[in-house]
């Protein structure tokens, strides 16, 4: 992102070192007489805790960014006097707990390995989710319960693969609203063999980089991506891994009948 602007001479006041929010640091006392204060970038800085009293009188804040922190307390309540808060930042910060009325969470680059049930349920106004760049390899098929407003989902260069003990995709087993929401789902780069076509809302989806095996339970997805009119990833780059005899086979060109199982 770009950083702010700079009258000539002048140094940022509130910007001698990185900041720390430590047990001693009750606050940012240069930020709280900002009351019409919207956006605040705090990234590449040494927080490790965050509390109530350190966003005092930042009433009117709607986008707040923490990326590349080293958060290690995140109450449930740190984000409590943030009223208008619609956007928050947290990539590389490892965060435990998110606050209420959220429209947008960015959390790549976060070491994530399991998304349990109802791991988001309390941000029931989410729109926008961004878990790339973890290392997921376990989805909860009610992990994204509740999250009835969500357009955007993104779990590209994770290591998914299937729900625990279960072969479907967590779009059958999560709720039908999800499903009827979402407009973009990203999951490049993953280890997903299967996934069902029960998108009817979906406007694009990328799913390349993925060791699809090509059987009688991919043949729903296959029809889909020969009528869907949503963007796709490159109909070439969606390639069979197994079985031997359709390897390499683009899944846009595979016919019915050749999805036996």
């Amino acid at each position: 992102q770009p950083s702010a602007p700079r009258l000539p001479g002048k140094e940022p006041p509130c910007r001698t070192s990185p900041l720390k929010a430590e047990s001693r640091q009750t606050g940012f006392p240069c930020l709280q007489e900002l009351l019409n204060l919207r956006f605040l970038m705090l990234g590449q800085n040494q927080i490790g805790t965050l509390r109530p009293e350190m966003f005092s009188g930042m009433r009117n804040l709607s986008d707040l960014d923490l990326p590349l922190n080293a958060l290690t307390l995140l109450p449930s309540d740190a984000f409590k006097p943030l009223i208008a808060l619609k956007v928050l930042d947290l990539a590389e910060s490892h965060p435990e707990d998110l606050p209420e009325g959220l429209r947008r969470v960015d959390l790549p680059l976060n070491a994530l390995t399991l998304l349990p049930s109802n791991a988001f349920k309390p941000l029931i106004a989410l729109k926008v989710l961004d878990l790339s760049l973890n290392c997921i390899q376990k989805i909860s098929p009610k992990a994204f319960a509740g999250l009835r407003q969500l357009l955007f989902l993104n779990l590209d260069n994770n290591r998914w693969q299937k729900l625990a003990s279960s072969r479907l995709c967590w779009f059958w087993t999560t709720t039908s609203s999800l499903r009827r929401a979402l407009q973009e789902l990203y999951v490049r780069n993953n280890q997903l063999e299967l996934l069902p076509a029960d998108m009817p809302g979906l406007k694009k989806l990328d799913l390349h980089n993925n060791p699809w095996h090509c059987d009688c339970q991919l043949a729903s997805l296959v029809q889909w991506m020969g009528r869907t009119a949503a963007t796709l990833s490159p109909r070439d780059a969606v390639k069979c891994v197994s079985p031997p005899q359709l390897r390499r086979r683009s899944l846009g060109g595979l016919q019915e009948d050749a999805l036996v199982c």
